[in-house]
């Protein structure tokens, strides 16, 4: 009895694996053919199941939490993209993200940015058309880059924090595996692993609005592959590449440049290699092909720090004739105390008579009562 019970649960066990084997092929399919909520919903089950199987923080457990956690970024980044456009037609959607670009630059609040870019704008209008221009009140062209309801923001949100617990189990599941190997080729092997996690958290803080981080996650991740990797390895380039894109998509256009030439360089030199071997195969014209790819977008993010450049120049220029407030007020307790208008129908303390006709009296000249008789006199008398 206890015999078949054993042969069972072992039976039951295989056709868990081969269940979990058939949801990770199946999830990565579909996160390649970018069916992305299928893809989560697979790679979802998949993680249950295999930690079921052998538990939190396996080594088997290792590809299926990256590749769920690759699927959550994508899910994360499709919603934030489908947000900023939500609604919008003919807009720019990365200039909120350049005037917050420019205030941290020049040290002032993205209000007095925002007020300052406005003012710019109205100026080149009118010097365009020769006639100024007002912004209607109902500001129609303005960039909404939060979502209609708050439930589809904290929709994001969880996403996102899905995605970095996930993403922070495989990191620590190749931290247990570099505390148990010894062999220098797992020890390889299991940081190499260990960048995978630590590039996507990267990506989780870019599309969570924290450039700097994750620029802490995204040099932890290139250091390991540069240690182990040729300079000239794909992966490398494709690392520098995504980071590239990711950095473009925040507005931080020197960061963004700096990667994208980084990917170009390595592209280079496997070019290069590749003649010096008298490779024969089609890999140089596609790598060529991806160069020529690389190099676009990195004219085109040069034109944006231009044009970012040219936005902060104006609106320095803007801030600088703006007029000081004058706070010497402000120590007067009096100018804090609201005072009430003059109401005409209260009277006043001290009343002062009024002629019975006003406007008659505005109009008679002004005559000395002492010699009223006399003046009254002269009148009288005939001629």
């Amino acid at each position: 009895m206890a015999e078949k019970m054993e042969v069972s649960a072992v039976e039951d066990k295989q056709k868990d694996i081969a269940k979990h084997e058939e949801l990770l092929l199946e999830g990565q399919k579909k996160l390649g053919e970018q069916d992305i909520e299928l893809a989560v919903d697979l790679l979802s089950e998949a993680a249950r199941l295999i930690e079921s199987i052998h538990g939190a923080f396996a080594p088997e457990a290792f590809t299926t939490y990256l590749e769920y956690g690759k699927a959550l970024v994508s899910l994360a980044s499709g919603e934030v993209q489908k947000n900023r456009t939500m609604g919008e037609v003919e807009t720019d959607v990365e200039e909120p993200k350049i005037l917050e670009t420019v205030a941290e630059e020049t040290g002032e609040t993205l209000d007095k940015i925002s007020e300052a870019d406005m003012s710019a704008s109205k100026d080149a209008t009118a010097d365009e058309t020769g006639n100024d221009t007002t912004m209607n009140e109902t500001n129609e062209a303005d960039v909404t880059l939060k979502p209609e309801e708050d439930e589809e923001l904290e929709g994001i949100d969880l996403t996102l924090s899905d995605a970095w617990h996930i993403l922070e189990m495989a990191k620590q599941t190749c931290e247990k595996q570099l505390e148990a190997v010894k062999e220098e080729e797992d020890v390889r092997k299991w940081k190499l692993n260990m960048s995978e996690p630590l590039h996507f958290l990267g990506h989780v803080l870019v599309l969570n609005g924290k450039p700097e981080e994750a620029k802490v996650e995204f040099i932890a991740s290139l250091d390991i592959k540069q240690q182990f990797l040729d300079a000239d390895d794909r992966s490398l380039a494709a690392a520098f590449l995504e980071i590239g894109d990711a950095f473009a998509e925040m507005c931080k256009f020197a960061d963004a440049k700096h990667y994208l030439e980084k990917t170009l360089d390595t592209l280079n030199k496997k070019i290069a290699s590749l003649e010096a071997a008298e490779d024969k195969s089609t890999e140089i014209e596609e790598l060529q092909g991806l160069c020529k790819e690389v190099q676009e977008k990195i004219n085109e993010v040069a034109e944006s720090e231009k044009s970012v450049a040219n936005l902060r120049s104006n609106i320095q220029e803007v801030l600088k004739s703006l007029e000081p407030v004058d706070t010497s007020s402000f120590n007067d307790v009096s100018s804090l105390v609201k005072r009430r208008p003059v109401d005409s129908k209260v009277t006043p303390v001290a009343p002062i008579e009024k002629p019975d006709d006003v406007t008659s009296s505005l109009k008679r000249p002004l005559v000395d009562t002492a010699d009223s008789d006399e003046v009254a006199a002269k009148k009288a008398k005939p001629e």
